[in-house]
């Protein structure tokens, strides 16, 4: 059997091309790691503090977060009664009014944990008290939406300088996760707009319990007449109700439907057939007793 020797050859080349290209990617790794370590005690304990300041933040983003519909910072122009209304101290957005589809979108609730998380994480750094010059670089940020968890990847350049000896030392990554499962809420929160907007002019609350997670209590507070703030408490998800106290509690997420409001005298078009028979038969029936039938 004839060898193809010019085959083998490029064969070797390729393994070898791959090979110093896996060991440059290592080299690079490790390299980023080893000078992400701190290099002196400040460093170390700074490097503690941020990462227990960040965790912190990530679960206070979310929290604020569930307050408000999935936003950190409301748009100016949802303070008013056709986008938002007033629960408890909350200003809570509305997902559905009558027919008007308002509900964040998921990117956009990402976007918005990326916008609170960053601003948080400048504020623990402001806040921490030290002789060391502290100077940052450009801050990044990824986020995941585990089953279980928020995981975010932070890239955040912190150079720390000790002016006596001239010694600095820098610290860039960092990853924190909190328990909470917000990707599981916002997906039942979408389940409920969905249903609703199937029919606009109901609440049906068994068909609310067949769609929603096992785990997670729905409630629905009747604020006005047709406008309903949905509470959305996950029992899976563990948070701290107070920063002082250490008892956990359920993850909250507000959110608002208003639908739309109707009569038999003012029947819409489009409403549910059995509705308008039995508008009729109540029609009927006044129409019987105002005839002393």
């Amino acid at each position: 059997m004839k060898v193809n020797r010019r085959a083998q050859v490029t064969i070797f080349v390729v393994i070898a091309v791959v090979i110093v290209a896996l060991a440059s990617v290592s080299y690079l790794v490790v390299k980023n790691k080893e000078s992400d370590v701190p290099k002196t005690p400040e460093a170390a304990a700074f490097k503690t503090y941020i990462d227990g300041c960040l965790k912190d933040s990530l679960e206070e983003v979310l929290i604020v977060m569930g307050q408000r519909g999935g936003y950190y910072n409301l748009p100016s122009n949802s303070l008013n009664d056709e986008l938002s209304v007033g629960f408890l101290d909350y200003n809570v957005p509305y997902y559905l009014n009558e027919k008007n589809l308002l509900a964040i979108s998921k990117p956009k609730l990402v976007d918005e944990l990326r916008k609170g998380f960053e601003q948080k994480a400048k504020e623990c750094v402001d806040n921490y008290e030290t002789t060391l010059e502290v100077s940052t670089g450009r801050i990044t940020s990824q986020f995941f939406l585990e089953e279980d968890v928020v995981k975010a990847v932070l890239n955040f350049p912190i150079t720390l300088l000790k002016q006596e000896d001239d010694t600095s030392s820098t610290v860039s990554s960092f990853e924190v996760e909190v328990p909470i499962r917000l990707n599981a809420v916002y997906e039942n929160a979408a389940e409920i707009v969905i249903l609703q907007l199937a029919d606009p002019y109901n609440i049906c609350i068994d068909c609310l319990d067949a769609i929603r997670d096992p785990n997670i209590l729905v409630t629905g507070h009747l604020i006005n007449d047709n406008t309903i703030v949905f509470e959305l408490a996950d029992y899976s998800s563990q948070v701290r109700g107070d920063k002082q106290s250490d008892q956990l509690g359920p993850y909250m997420y507000y959110f608002a439907i208003k639908y739309i409001d109707w009569s038999c005298d003012n029947l819409p078009s489009d409403i549910d057939d059995y509705i308008k028979e039995e508008c009729d038969l109540e029609n009927q029936l006044v129409s019987e007793i105002k005839n002393g039938q």
